[in-house]
């Protein structure tokens, strides 16, 4: 085996000791065994360096342990988009996401705690809210739109 090292330098001694903190929440018993997983995920991929044996245990459980995490964020952030779609969606196309977030923004996180257990901070709703608004610009465009149109016609 020859002698590859690596060498890091932390000067802050409390980022150091929260490394250590982490690594070990994360299942490592070392910061050599925390690198040498990142290495090996690194240059083989993941389901590579699973499917070879070039992945320790530990390495091999943190990764599922990510993915079933990323599976669930997943599954927690659709269920506050389909509630800001069907909450908000009317006031973010006529009056904007700032009104929608100001009278929405409780209602929106009560409900999707109800619906998913995890409870949303104001921030993320407000990004969420943001986020939907562009990705749904034409759809919101169109209501908004149709919604004038409506009121004008009504109106003669």
């Amino acid at each position: 085996m020859s002698d590859n090292r690596l060498i890091f330098r932390i000067d802050d001694k409390s980022d150091l000791e929260d490394f250590d903190r982490l690594i070990s929440l994360m299942g490592f018993q070392s910061r050599s065994d925390y690198f040498r997983s990142c290495v090996a995920v690194t240059v083989h991929g993941a389901a590579l360096a699973e499917a070879s044996g070039k992945i320790d245990p530990i390495a091999h459980g943190w990764i599922n342990r990510q993915k079933r995490y990323a599976a669930k964020k997943h599954s927690e952030e659709t269920a506050l988009l389909l509630n800001i779609d069907r909450m908000a969606k009317a006031i973010i196309a006529m009056k904007g996401v700032k009104t929608a977030y100001r009278a929405l923004k409780d209602d929106i996180i009560r409900q999707t705690f109800e619906d998913t257990g995890r409870a949303f901070t104001a921030d993320e709703v407000a990004d969420a809210m943001t986020a939907y608004q562009m990705y749904h610009r034409a759809e919101l465009d169109d209501y908004r739109t149709n919604t004038a149109r409506e009121i004008y016609a009504a109106e003669d």
